[in-house]
């Protein structure tokens, strides 16, 4: 038996990765919100997974306990129209999906396919129920956002069926529910 030894190559410092994280999380407009410290604490609960194309990463009708940021790469949107399924958006770097499933714990409405190789950052349940409960306001950002992805999804689907969105106070409560604030 031959054994090779080598020095690894090290990545770039903690605190640097955690920087990039800091300013990347900074960008997505729901998370305007927060303070800085809020941001650092987001950014360190954060998670980096890679994905390969035509991987999915989230699937259609399954629970979801996170959200996530695209670091790298691209993504389609896709929803079931009958029996076909249908792309409804692409989504590059800095954009970010499951964010309806992760807040109201209703299952996810789209699956996610990797286009290319992706990277993205994953934020969890756990990461956001501090933040949300010492920050009121975010709760009220998320909740518009999520209410406009939700009426877009719909408009996007061949029956043009009525809108399920709810109105802003009663995905603000669920929310609220989700996470067990008042």
């Amino acid at each position: 038996r031959t054994v090779y030894m080598h020095e690894a190559e090290l990545g770039p410092p903690v605190d640097e990765v955690l920087d990039a994280t800091v300013e990347r999380l900074s960008g997505i407009p729901i998370f305007a919100p927060l303070s800085d410290a809020e941001l650092q604490k987001l950014a360190g609960a954060a998670r980096n997974r890679i994905f390969a194309p035509g991987e999915s990463i989230v699937r259609r009708g399954r629970e979801g306990n996170s959200m996530f940021v695209i670091t790298r790469g691209s993504v389609e949107i896709q929803i079931l129209q009958g029996t076909e399924t249908k792309t409804v958006n692409t989504l590059r770097e800095s954009d970010y999906f499951g964010e309806m499933s992760l807040l109201t714990g209703e299952p996810r409405t789209a699956t996610v396919v990797a286009v290319e190789e992706t990277q993205v950052l994953q934020i969890s349940k756990g990461a956001l129920r501090p933040i949300f409960e010492a920050n009121p306001e975010l709760v009220d950002s998320i909740s518009r956002m999520v209410v406009e992805r939700k009426q877009a999804l719909d408009e996007a689907s061949e029956d043009g069926a009525e809108s399920t969105a709810a109105p802003d106070k009663g995905v603000m409560a669920s929310i609220r529910k989700f996470f067990g604030m008042k």
